[in-house]
């Protein structure tokens, strides 16, 4: 890859401003069909095969509400949908754009912007459907091409404004641009992964960022704290822009004899929620790619997948009624050797902290009701990404006022310690969710 074409110079601006200068043009029901006051869980892929009554109803049965990659054409399947309540994110109305690489600099010659004129044109006369809450545009896009996929986010606005087009980043570990190696094609076409999210929020006018992060594979080790930077990075763009956060995780694995488990299903899903993610899209339900998705390519359903992943989708909408009451506006990492501060303050939660010293996250919060004084903060135990240790750590702090603690299986236990210390416990990759009042 040439750095002299494919580079993008990054100029300081304000994100959040852009963000708002994007979006003064757009109507105020773009989107629409996707309801952000809510907590969003969903999933890759229902293939054709598996398209009957049953198979639908077994998505609410896990505790699911939309899928990723429904075929545009496949209309039975949309018509279930709406039946049951599943949304759609569907591909095939208009073409698809996957991967970075060179040729994301020439983004409008391969993908001309009258191409989706057209496309965008026929769905709204013929490919609607009400079960369709967005439309795949692009996934893993490199940055070269942001400026085009941004106007045709546009073009989506006016053609029609209450379905918004699906945009999904890479995750931080993908290839960027190295000025050692000006030729060598990568990923990110561009030089960070910091400044391969800044240029989305400058150039696409979304209400979101998503992202996928497979941290469930490889060394577990080196891409734990590849993953946390990750959600650092991308929250950070979510707050200062006023996005919402969407993250996908796996269920599904490149270790051919060991799964995921259940606790690293918790580990993924209560660890983006301390970062502030309001929508979960796991990898995969139908094959996809990898080993142990739910189902298989032949439509058979691995049951120890399908058991575990809807036990953590009704937990996490267990605490889902009471977060989502609340935005996340910061997000602090302890023992996590990326800085020396050992227990969590903000005035409301003071000295909250683990009496064994182990890894833990907490996601500050506030009410997003302006008249409410109530404060919150996600607590995750992050020591145990690998579902060895298997650990119970007792947690204690001070509290300005009543407390509440919410936890992914009903309230969790709350006892008074010596000078004016609330305990409780809390399992490896669990989370609770206290609440101030």
């Amino acid at each position: 890859m040439n750095s002299q074409v494919m580079s993008i110079p990054l100029k300081p601006v304000s994100v959040g401003l852009v963000f708002v200068l994007a979006l003064i043009s757009l109507p105020s029901a773009a989107g629409q069909r996707v309801d952000r006051s809510k907590f969003h869980i969903g999933a890759y892929y229902f293939a054709d095969n598996i398209a009957d009554e049953a198979h639908v109803k077994e998505l609410v049965d896990c505790g699911l509400d939309f899928m990723v990659d429904v075929s545009v054409k496949s209309r039975k399947t949309l018509d279930l949908f709406k039946k049951h309540g599943i949304g759609a994110i569907v591909n095939g109305a208009v073409s698809v754009w996957c991967g970075g690489g060179t040729n994301c600099a020439r983004i409008a010659e391969l993908r001309p912007r009258q191409g989706y004129v057209d496309s965008l044109d026929k769905f709204v006369k013929e490919l609607d459907h009400p079960a369709i809450w967005m439309i795949d545009l692009t996934d893993e896009p490199g940055a070269t091409a942001f400026g085009h996929f941004g106007d045709i986010c546009r073009l989506f606005h006016e053609k029609c404004p209450d379905v918004l087009p699906y945009v999904n980043l890479f995750p931080n570990y993908a290839s960027h641009d190295d000025p050692k190696h000006p030729e060598r094609e990568t990923h990110l076409c561009i030089g960070t992964y910091q400044q391969y999210v800044d240029h989305y929020t400058e150039m696409f006018p979304l209400p979101y960022i998503s992202f996928d992060h497979y941290m469930m594979r490889d060394n577990p080790n080196f891409r734990r704290q590849l993953y946390f930077e990750n959600l650092r990075v991308v929250s950070e763009a979510c707050r200062a822009t006023g996005r919402d956060l969407w993250y996908i995780p796996a269920v599904n694995t490149t270790w051919a004899k060991r799964r995921v488990s259940e606790n690293q299903l918790r580990y993924q899903a209560f660890s983006s929620m301390a970062y502030g993610t309001v929508s979960i899209a796991w990898a995969c339900w139908c094959y996809g790619w990898w080993n142990f998705n739910v189902y298989d390519k032949e439509g058979k359903r691995d049951d120890i997948q399908f058991e575990a992943l809807k036990t953590v989708n009704f937990e996490i909408r267990k605490l889902a009624e009471e977060y989502m009451r609340y935005r996340n506006v910061g997000t602090k990492l302890f023992y996590m050797r990326m800085g020396d501060a050992s227990e969590y303050y903000d005035g409301w939660f003071n000295g909250l902290r683990p009496a064994d010293g182990s890894s833990f996250a907490v996601g500050t919060m506030v009410p997003r009701d302006d008249g409410s004084s109530a404060r919150a903060v996600f607590v995750f135990a992050a020591a145990d990404p690998d579902d060895v240790s298997k650990q119970t750590h007792s947690f204690s702090f001070s509290a300005t006022g009543k407390v509440h603690a919410y936890g992914p299986r009903g309230e969790v236990p709350l006892t008074a310690g010596g000078a004016g210390r609330l305990t409780f416990s809390l399992k490896d990759s669990d989370a609770v969710l206290l609440v101030c009042e």
